[in-house]
């Protein structure tokens, strides 16, 4: 690849991006110093940021529950008395399920 400012040639590099989980790739002009960064892996460095940061703001309270079998092969859990209390939830009002990533599930009250 060459650089998009001198035409120098690039060399890859990656950076630890601190508060994520995910490193930051890019690439740097040998001749001039301009740096690139990869698109694509930047953004996801950004959602997960994101999400670091909607995680440390959210309320402390924190409950252990297990998950419920429910029929034909769904799954459920029941909400803490004490949690739905807190959240002011009530019976019927709608939600938004989110998965964040395979052990974050964050549940909106719409």
């Amino acid at each position: 690849m060459k650089c998009k400012k001198c035409g120098g040639s690039l060399e890859k590099f990656s950076v630890d991006v601190e508060d994520s989980g995910l490193p930051s790739e890019g690439f740097e002009c040998k001749k001039c110093g301009e740096l690139f960064f990869d698109e694509k892996k930047s953004k996801a460095v950004v959602e997960d940021l994101k999400r670091t940061k909607l995680l440390k703001e959210l309320p402390v309270l924190s409950i252990r529950q297990k998950i419920i079998k429910l029929s034909k092969n769904r799954l459920g859990f029941y909400f803490n008395k004490d949690l739905a209390r807190c959240a002011k939830l009530k019976a019927g009002e709608p939600i938004e399920v989110r998965l964040l990533d395979k052990k974050t599930i964050m549940v909106e009250v719409k």
